[in-house]
């Protein structure tokens, strides 16, 4: 039987886990989506060129069909709120975390339930410092031309265009 010192220990680790990899989820499903977009985007432009040039009217009504499909595909991911995704909350495979807790001795049982907790702690530390970082270094993260436009408003200065 497992301890519940050792599931809350578990449950801590994947809270964390949750957590800290949720900012990086959120960025790459966001390029993942600017992806698409521009995908869809290029196939527009290409069925646009397909209509102009088509002749029989039964083509032109299916290339408008796809045209219009195409359409609503790029609404559909334009619209879509990545923040409030429901899957964000959960970890993909935790299969490896449970097989180690469930196959441990009783004698490895102090020793895995304190590197379970050193793994949460470590992650929510992680993310805290990532967050500290980003909140008093802003600039990190900014574009060149974003870094060279703030500095030239803080001494008062305009970029020009």
């Amino acid at each position: 039987m497992i301890g519940t010192d050792t599931l809350k220990a578990y449950r801590c680790v994947i809270r964390a886990m949750v957590r800290s990899d949720r900012k990086s989820r959120i960025a790459q499903r966001m390029e993942q989506r600017r992806k698409d977009i521009a995908m869809l985007t290029y196939k527009r432009m290409n069925v646009v060129r397909a209509q102009n040039a088509a002749i029989d009217s039964m083509q032109k009504s299916k290339l408008f069909k796809e045209l219009q499909m195409l359409n609503r595909q790029v609404d559909l991911l334009k619209n879509e709120q990545i923040e409030r995704d429901k899957r964000l909350h959960f970890v993909g495979d935790t299969c490896i975390l449970r097989e180690k807790l469930l196959k441990g001795s009783q004698d490895e049982r102090p020793r895995l339930l304190q590197h379970f907790k050193d793994i949460a702690s470590f992650l929510e530390n992680q993310r805290e410092y990532d967050e500290l970082i980003e909140r008093y270094n802003g600039g990190s993260k900014l574009s060149q031309s974003e870094t060279v436009k703030r500095t030239a408003s803080r001494v008062g200065l305009e970029v020009p265009f």
